[in-house]
């Protein structure tokens, strides 16, 4: 993508006019896509190290493997923090049927998950004492999704405690981490959607959402190829949050820190978590 092309982003998001999905397909309905309107545009410097923590769901964030990750971003300081959606669980609210969330008023819900809330306002806390660098949130299925049929965007970002840490946050299209390289929740688990998704929207970037590191090339015209990049998760491997589910045996758990210029993205690492010795390591180095 060279400049010119990354300059008509800019102008069509602030108009308004990205598309969600390729006109014609039948992914092309926002909801089914998990969208909530044009990804917003966040440029980066010449080159950045971004670090992309998703999936952490409240209280069922991997404890050990949480405070392995606070001492490596202390030590690393990257340049840019991305929180990749579903911060939080939001437990009772997201078991709840139609029906139920229907019924259900404002007061009721905030009590319900005022603990798992204010959790997550504590880790926020937490990261804040050893990070004070830029950090970004792309809302996800859990977080997001699950409370705007309650309260408007803004009021959802107070109320998880992002604006008052200083987080800049975006809806769940996420956001332009450099020209064609997009930051994003993603609320798909369809490999198909989700390539024609990385096509359309500029064909690269980082997604979680799947709870598993992924790499899948897209080849363009011309010889080009992007690569879109799934996530491990920073949840627990706990069989009470997906019960019966045969793809929890799929998942993996760490995150992803990659080395950015304003033209491609020169490298992604992966920080995985080893659970059978409680350590997280990122480029042979090892944390806990």
């Amino acid at each position: 993508m060279n400049e010119t092309d990354w300059q008509n982003i800019i102008q069509q998001e602030k108009e308004g006019r990205l598309p969600y999905a390729p006109e014609g397909t039948a992914d092309s309905n926002p909801k089914q896509w998990g969208l909530g309107g044009a990804p917003t545009v966040q440029p980066l410097a010449d080159l950045e190290q971004a670090w992309y923590w998703p999936d952490q769901h409240g209280h069922y964030v991997e404890p050990k493997l949480w405070q392995a990750s606070l001492n490596a971003i202390r030590e690393h300081q990257p340049h840019r923090l991305i929180l990749g959606g579903d911060w939080l669980d939001l437990h009772p609210i997201s078991r709840w049927n139609a029906a139920q969330r229907k019924r259900m008023q404002w007061y009721e819900v905030s009590r319900e998950c005022e603990g798992e809330r204010d959790f997550g306002r504590r880790m926020l806390d937490e990261l804040r004492n050893v990070y004070s660098g830029p950090i970004d949130w792309t809302g996800g299925n859990h977080d997001l999704d699950r409370l705007e049929d309650w309260l408007p965007e803004g009021e959802i970002y107070d109320w998880l405690g992002f604006t008052q840490a200083g987080v800049t946050c975006h809806n769940r299209s996420g956001f332009y981490l450099r020209p064609g390289h997009l930051m994003m929740h993603g609320n798909f688990a369809s490999k198909t959607a989700t390539k024609a998704h990385w096509e359309h929207f500029g064909g690269s970037g980082y997604h979680a959402h799947c709870h598993r590191y992924q790499v899948h090339s897209v080849a363009y015209p011309g010889g080009r190829v992007e690569e879109w990049v799934g996530s491990p998760t920073m949840c627990r491997l706990d069989i009470d949050y997906l019960p019966g589910k045969s793809g929890l045996a799929k998942w993996h758990q760490g995150w992803l820190a990659g080395t950015l210029d304003r033209t491609r993205c020169l490298s992604t690492d992966v920080a995985r978590w080893d659970a059978s010795m409680e350590r997280l390591v990122l480029r042979g180095e090892v944390y806990r």
